[in-house]
């Protein structure tokens, strides 16, 4: 055994002594969910082809007692997703990510997203990974000029992205808008009358939910733009929803089934999602109301 294997199996044993599973820990163990590995491995692929054939995106609800393991099945299917060069976020559940607040969620998104093979802030890894004479970009250049129907603010700050690439400090405050950041209409107009392009985008104010939303689908397909498969999103303790008002709950079901792909407009090419929930949640939240 190298030292680097003596590494490895040291944190993957700390990280099991402290029951926080760790990737060590994960490539140790593997993992004893076939159906569900199989399953997952299917919204991989489908998920690769789903910027062609506009299919919606997949998820996929995991229930388990606690104690059963379900944390570390999160980290064994992003140790997956990661190999096949998707970029992955976990986040958990709660007070201050809330599952009824896209928002809140998108943030959380972000700034938890792993790259595949990078070390940097994800957003910043993403963007900078595109090519601007690639197939990929022109794509989705094309995309999100004409058919999105997104906020104008994503084709505008994307126009100024590519035409001002030699300006770092504008370069930077985009990314951080597309990681979750405002950006008021007035400071895109002042960066659109500097490329002389006063009249070309009539940025549109928008509610901070919707904007949040369209958020996601515009991330999704920037990380497919930049090379990469898709957007992994793994969502841990979906039962701390119970804990929730009456009318928490309700808006949370209604997100819940919006990152599973069950509504119409659970059109979020490139992503897909999978959630753990406790065995009981049924029994004790729903049916004990």
């Amino acid at each position: 055994m190298n030292v680097d294997d003596h590494v490895k199996n040291r944190r993957a044993l700390e990280a099991l002594r402290n029951g926080v599973p760790n990737r060590d820990a994960v490539t140790v163990l593997g993992c004893n969910q076939p159906e569900i590995e199989e399953i997952f491995l299917r919204q991989l692929q489908n998920t690769r082809h789903a910027i062609s054939d506009g299919s919606k995106n997949e998820g996929m609800l995991v229930a388990g007692d606690f104690g059963t393991g379900k944390s570390h099945l999160l980290e064994y299917l992003m140790h997956l997703a990661l190999e096949q060069n998707f970029v992955c976020s976990k986040i958990v559940i709660s007070k201050e990510t809330p599952l009824f607040d896209p928002v809140k969620l998108y943030r959380a998104s972000a700034e938890a997203a792993i790259v595949p093979k990078k070390r940097g802030s994800a957003m910043t890894e993403i963007a900078t990974a595109l090519k601007f004479n690639s197939q990929p970009y022109a794509d989705f250049y094309q995309w999100i000029h004409q058919r999105a129907s997104l906020n104008s603010r994503f084709a505008a700050t994307l126009f100024l992205f590519e035409r001002m690439s030699n300006d770092p400090e504008l370069s930077n405050r985009i990314i951080r808008f597309w990681s979750g950041d405002k950006i008021d209409s007035g400071e895109i107009r002042r960066y659109l009358r500097a490329c002389r392009e006063p009249v070309t985008y009539k940025i549109d104010n928008i509610p901070a939910k919707e904007l949040a939303l369209q958020r996601f689908k515009f991330a999704s397909r920037l990380i497919v733009a930049a090379g990469y498969s898709g957007w992994v999103l793994l969502i841990d303790e979906v039962e701390l929803i119970g804990k929730y008002s009456l009318m928490q709950r309700a808006k949370s079901y209604a997100e819940l089934a919006r990152w599973l792909g069950r509504l119409d407009d659970s059109n979020y090419t490139g992503l897909t999602v999978v959630a753990t929930i406790s065995e009981d949640f049924q029994s004790k939240i729903l049916e004990e109301l």
